[in-house]
């Protein structure tokens, strides 16, 4: 899928839209609190699985030590 726009148009420029990315990232984490409204212990692992896709999307999935 990533070579698809080379095998389209070579010339082509890859642009992620990041605003709709950040925009599903905030529902999401909306529905997270909402969850822990009800429930503590759910919310806060839905939390933490929403801080961790949030730091791989922006930070790329780099090696740790």
């Amino acid at each position: 899928m990533r070579d698809l726009q080379l095998y389209l148009n070579p010339q082509s420029e890859h642009i992620l839209d990041w605003f709709h990315i950040t925009m599903r990232l905030t529902v999401l984490r909306n529905c997270a609190v909402g969850v822990k409204a009800m429930n503590e212990q759910v919310g806060e692992e839905a939390l933490e699985h929403w801080e961790s896709a949030k730091w791989y999307l922006w930070h790329g999935n780099v090696y740790r030590h």
